[in-house]
């Protein structure tokens, strides 16, 4: 006998973007996202930098609450700040045990405020606990508001492999709070602008050219710019989501990931030392010199795009990228890895030409090394 089952499932999820979204009185949306005539308890995880940086977030977060109905019983709880908590598992589970402790149930609420690494770690915990309870994230960083946050997928970094340990599990909403980004770093300010690249070299042209041409308004902290970049690759992002056909990422095809596989790896062998959209910059950067290679586009293609990701801040090469391990440069390891984090067969997504994409299912050493000689002395 053979039974066969196919269920149709429906994701659907909000993702706003606001200003000063605790401020009283309460916001409108915020009755739009919850049940405000059932009262569900919550918890509240702020990374820690945050708290530190907005030293009147508490307080709002608690008036917030103590002045909406969608809200009974509630906590704030402050966790370790970005990649940290990633890398540290214990950490993780006191957060499961917390979720049983206060005895939030499928009904609840937990409210993520961070960065996309306090997203994913707290979104893994919450994920996991009693099959999921309901996620309202709130990202605070350009990286988070323009990729990680809108997604489905939450992770944990293990025995030293970037998101070994992760889910697929949507949010119930997505707030971003454009405040949150004017206490960034010049440095996490620029980084999260990689993923807009990323996004515009596979999938939109007109929008590279925007990012190019308007490059000095990065690192001039122009936010009316910033809202509108952010705005556009969130949007890029979800309705790659949405009609891309594999949301849960069940073949091998990450078009998502272009640049990925040795930003990745530059990630760990920095130690963490680079931020994630900073090794994302050089992986695009590298990854468009492979493209000159195999002749998909042209240097003079190439060459604007990276000179622009230089001109908003965006490192676009490391010297980690020559580092020799045992059998040759080990950056080209990042490849293995990737296949066997993606599975199956090792499927690269690149620009053929820009705006586009096309995929490929190897990249040979000697292409690689060619694109890191020629991207060197384009950068140098």
């Amino acid at each position: 006998m053979k039974l066969k089952q196919n269920t149709n499932l429906s994701i659907n999820y909000p993702v706003c973007f606001e200003r000063d979204i605790f401020s009283m009185p309460v916001k409108p949306f915020w009755f739009d996202l919850t049940k405000a005539d059932e009262k569900a308890d919550a918890i509240f995880y702020v990374d820690e930098n945050v708290m530190n940086l907005h030293s009147k977030l508490e307080c709002q977060i608690s008036e917030f609450v103590n002045s909406f109905s969608g809200i009974s019983k509630f906590k704030i709880k402050t966790v370790l700040p970005g990649e940290s908590l990633k890398n540290d598992f214990s950490s993780v589970m006191k957060i499961v045990d917390e979720l049983v402790e206060e005895k939030l149930c499928r009904h609840s609420y937990v409210f993520i405020i961070g960065g996309g690494a306090t997203l994913d770690a707290v979104g893994f915990a919450a994920s996991i606990t009693h099959r999921g309870i309901r996620q309202i994230r709130i990202p605070t960083t350009v990286l988070s508001q323009d990729d990680s946050a809108v997604g489905v997928k939450n992770g944990i970094n293990y025995k030293n492999l970037k998101n070994l340990l992760g889910t697929f599990y949507a949010p119930h909403a997505v707030v971003c709070d454009s405040n949150f980004l004017t206490t960034l770093s010049n440095r996490d300010w620029i980084a999260g602008v990689s993923e807009a690249y990323k996004v515009a070299v596979i999938k939109d042209a007109d929008f590279l050219n925007i990012l190019i041409q308007n490059a000095e308004k990065v690192t001039s902290r122009d936010m009316d710019f910033m809202e509108k970049l952010i705005q556009r690759s969130a949007e890029i992002h979800l309705n790659h989501i949405k009609n891309g056909g594999d949301p849960f990422e069940m073949g091998s095809s990450r078009p998502l990931d272009f640049g990925h596989w040795s930003g990745h790896k530059l990630e760990i062998m920095s130690g963490n030392s680079l931020r994630h959209g900073e090794a994302v910059a050089i992986g695009i950067a590298l990854d468009l010199s492979c493209c000159v290679e195999l002749e998909f586009i042209t240097e003079a293609d190439a060459k604007p795009v990276i000179e622009g990701m230089k001109r908003s801040g965006l490192p676009v090469w490391s010297e980690l990228l020559e580092k020799k391990a045992d059998n040759g440069l080990e950056i080209i390891e990042g490849l293995q890895e990737f296949r066997e984090h993606i599975g199956g067969t090792l499927t690269l997504t690149m620009p053929k030409p820009l705006g586009t994409q096309t995929e490929i299912h190897d990249l040979s050493e000697e292409v690689i090394t060619n694109a890191l000689n020629r991207l060197k002395h384009l950068v140098k």
